[in-house]
């Protein structure tokens, strides 16, 4: 999110500034990346269950660690 947000990349609003319990940072993740992403904690699952456009790789970017296990991800802004 941090990246996102001083890139700026369209789409990542960040309102809480990544205490996550806004959502305006949500994302997709392409498969085979969501499942070395961080763990999702209960608070993001549960800002997660709020949102109408929910999916199967869904996360909040500020909860995402970005580390070089990642290189060449693709995300889907939602």
């Amino acid at each position: 999110m941090v990246a996102a947000v001083e890139n700026s990349i369209a789409g990542i609003k960040a309102v809480c500034n990544g205490c996550c319990n806004c959502g305006t940072c949500h994302v997709e993740i392409e498969p085979e990346f969501l499942k070395i992403t961080s763990p999702m904690y209960s608070g993001e699952k549960q800002v997660l269950t709020k949102l109408k456009n929910n999916q199967a790789g869904s996360r909040l970017a500020c909860q995402v660690i970005v580390d070089e296990k990642l290189e060449g991800m693709r995300i889907i802004v939602r």
